[in-house]
């Protein structure tokens, strides 16, 4: 399982990357990350129900740390998925 922190910390280094100019600025973000679990109720690492920590707040934390690391143009995909019904 991936925790909020494992986000936090993958946003920051790709951060560095593109503040050190090793990498330019996100002209593209695709945010596709998705877990269904038939345990609705199982918590994630940081206790929240895992398909929302997952579905939701993982992507949401993501994004909110790379916002400023996107070029003036970027593009945002959000992918997702008709399975649950």
């Amino acid at each position: 399982q991936s925790s909020r922190d494992s986000v936090r910390a993958a946003a920051a280094e790709i951060g560095e990357l593109i503040a050190s100019g090793t990498v330019p600025p996100l002209s593209t973000v695709v945010l596709n990350a998705a877990v269904l679990r038939n345990d609705a109720t199982e918590p994630s690492v940081d206790g929240i129900e895992l398909t929302v920590a997952t579905n939701l707040f993982g992507p949401h934390t993501l994004l909110a740390h790379l916002s400023s690391r996107l070029a003036d143009d970027a593009r945002i995909l959000i992918v997702g998925s008709p399975t649950i019904q």
